[in-house]
């Protein structure tokens, strides 16, 4: 069995990116290209935090820049929809960055029931011996109430404004980590059972 597919959003210099690897894959770049956070984010859906050095917990500077910018210009943008409580919650779920790793995997017939677990999905018209189901791990780190997260923003907004409205560019780069805590954040790890197809946290 081997990693097949690698697919990282929003995770340090990666905004999206996506890569087919083989049992032998090199991974060769210019210096800050990313290579070590490639590297990272692969581990991040598979191991648990006692067993290695990199916790799964990320930090604010883990999150991708461009993805905190398009945050940031929400805010600016709805700011006065902020101080109404009339701003869309959908609209800001969905602005809310949310980092993202999945790892696909390639098996043999022979590993089938060893890995049964990590199956996403299996076709009762096919033959498990003409197609194998595909087998898929998935990291997120995601605002676990942003709800909470939109009543926390209004309040800073308020602390450093009588009147959110008039709220600059430079009052903003002043507040950013306190705008996105990420306290407000977990992560879990989602695989799909093959018996009933359905996402499962294994960690949180």
């Amino acid at each position: 069995m081997y990693i097949s597919n690698v697919l990282i959003e929003n995770y340090k210099n990666f905004k999206e990116l996506s890569v087919s690897t083989q049992k032998v894959t090199a991974v060769i770049g210019n210096n800050n290209a990313g290579k070590t956070n490639f590297l990272e984010a692969i581990t991040l859906p598979l191991f648990v935090d006692e067993i290695t050095s990199r916790s799964k917990k990320l930090v604010w500077s883990d999150i991708n820049q461009e993805t905190k910018d398009n945050y940031y210009d929400f805010i600016l943008e709805k700011k006065e929809e902020i101080a109404s409580d009339s701003v869309d919650l959908k609209c800001f779920n969905a602005i809310v960055p949310q980092v993202k790793v999945k790892l696909e995997f390639e098996y043999g017939l022979g590993e089938f029931y060893a890995i049964k677990e990590l199956l996403s999905e299996i076709d009762p018209e096919n033959d498990i011996e003409d197609e194998l189901p595909k087998a898929a791990l998935e990291y997120r780190f995601f605002c676990k109430n942003t709800k909470e997260l939109l009543k926390h923003v209004k309040e800073v907004l308020e602390s450093v404004s009588l009147d959110i409205n008039n709220l600059d560019v430079t009052d903003l780069n002043k507040l950013k980590q306190n705008l996105l805590p990420i306290e407000f954040f977990e992560y879990s790890i989602l695989i799909r059972r093959i018996y009933n197809l359905s996402a499962t946290t294994i960690i949180k």
